[in-house]
């Protein structure tokens, strides 16, 4: 039902108090929905056909799969930060360190070379 106060324009919707929870269906309130931020989607392994030959690892697109593959799967990390000790396989986890762990400082990436 929609009702509207007269004092003032604002229009004020009446709301269950409960909303029954789906998982097991244990009534859950509202104001529990209203403070979630973030909506987390676990991808499950059906939706992830391209598994590692190497690993555990699965992906769903296969140039993922063949990156992780070729580039990081049994390999040392091949990025490091320039400021710390902090190493990554992938060049976005090491530009995201240095924006969150050293605020003001250039982004850059050392790129390491190991001895095969």
């Amino acid at each position: 039902m929609l009702s509207q106060q007269s004092t003032n324009d604002s229009v004020e919707l009446d709301t269950p108090k409960h909303v029954p929870n789906p998982l097991n269906s244990s009534p859950v309130s509202e104001d529990f929905y209203r403070q979630q931020k973030t909506v987390v989607v676990v991808p499950q392994p059906q939706n992830k056909p391209f598994g590692c030959p190497k690993c555990s690892r699965s992906f769903t697109v296969k140039g993922n799969m063949t990156r992780h593959l070729k580039y990081e799967c049994g390999q040392q990390p091949r990025f490091q930060c320039p400021y710390c000790d902090f190493r990554s396989k992938q060049t976005s986890n090491v530009m995201s360190h240095i924006r969150t762990k050293h605020v003001g400082e250039k982004v850059y990436v050392v790129h390491l070379k190991y001895n095969e």
